[in-house]
């Protein structure tokens, strides 16, 4: 079959194939949810089973069914295309020999309706992987979120700390101006920033009182526990290099003594909103301090503990009282 006739077929089938792949699944779903549905009537006479193994089984057969129907539509789609293919693989050929004068020329616009279709098919596909990965991870992350506010549930004093952290630092990002793509780095990293503490024991994270020496190794190496198990997820390694730097400081003298100037900016704002919210947090060594007393103690470590820039940010987004008039009691 020649190229033109191939993609004018394409155009005219098009629906069809469509509706055909439907009609496929939903016979193979329907058909092996009938299949299920005597089997069972069969079996309840015999065997004992419980509901959940019912439910699981019956989501088994539905999975087995969906990979059948796909195996069937891509031999459909092998079919269907691999003249295509072979056409293409013979144009190229001729075009590597110098032979311009084969039929499947330039001129009568062939070769390029063939390129055209491949890369219709290559955006498509990349479309919907794109799209079916950026739903994956968010619903990897919502997961972590979850784990994380269970974790803070057990926590009178640190309850809700996470989401108020992620509003304060979106509120600074937003007052710097930062990127889209920036702003969803912070948003996680600000969600996850405590990830770490998941492997402390929770009665050194609740302690009242002046922690040991070893205890304060544990409770300083949240961070880089929380980097370790957000970087053996590929698509959470920029998230995970800012959750290891949310404890450095603008003078090189936090947890793991990063000069100021190599600290992502992410991380300088989480540092600061992360400060902020437990300074008007109760702690079980100490009373919560005033809004005004927090803001004065934010000045008061300008260039030593938090950066200049995101603090001066931060009280500008305080002064303006609407962005956060949810999370503050003005």
């Amino acid at each position: 079959m020649g190229v033109t006739n191939l993609f004018t077929y394409k155009y005219i089938k098009r629906k069809k194939l469509t509706v055909i792949i439907y009609l496929i699944l939903l016979c193979a779903i329907v058909t092996i949810n009938v299949l299920f549905l005597l089997v069972h009537q069969f079996a309840l006479n015999y065997i004992a089973i419980s509901f959940l193994a019912e439910i699981l089984l019956l989501m088994l057969a539905n999975v087995v069914a969906v990979s059948i129907s796909f195996v069937v539509v891509n031999k459909m789609l092998q079919r269907r295309y691999r003249d295509v293919a072979a056409s293409l693989l013979t144009v190229l050929k001729q075009f590597e020999k110098g032979n311009l004068t084969y039929p499947f020329s330039i001129d009568n616009g062939q070769f390029d309706n063939v390129l055209r279709y491949i890369q219709k098919l290559m955006m498509r596909q990349n479309s919907t992987a794109a799209t079916f990965d950026e739903k994956l991870n968010e619903r990897v992350f919502e997961i972590i979120t979850v784990l994380i506010s269970a974790m803070e549930d057990k926590d009178p004093y640190t309850s809700g700390h996470t989401t108020r952290v992620a509003q304060y630092a979106l509120a600074i990002g937003k007052r710097l101006g930062l990127s889209q793509e920036k702003m969803r780095l912070l948003n996680h990293a600000a969600a996850a920033h405590d990830i770490g503490k998941i492997g402390i024991p929770i009665e050194v994270i609740e302690k009242n009182g002046h922690l040991t020496e070893k205890e304060k190794l544990m409770m300083e190496s949240h961070p880089i526990r929380g980097m370790k198990i957000l970087s053996s997820i590929d698509y959470l390694e920029d998230i995970a290099s800012i959750i290891m730097y949310h404890h450095e400081r603008a003078d090189g003298k936090g947890y793991y003594q990063l000069p100021g100037e190599k600290i992502p900016i992410e991380a300088k704002i989480i540092t600061v909103a992360d400060a902020f919210d437990a300074m008007l947090s109760d702690r079980p060594y100490r009373k919560s301090l005033s809004l005004q007393e927090a803001k004065q103690e934010l000045i008061k470590n300008k260039g030593t503990q938090f950066d200049p820039e995101v603090v001066d940010a931060f009280i500008k987004v305080l002064e303006e009282k609407e962005p956060l008039k949810s999370f503050i009691a003005f």
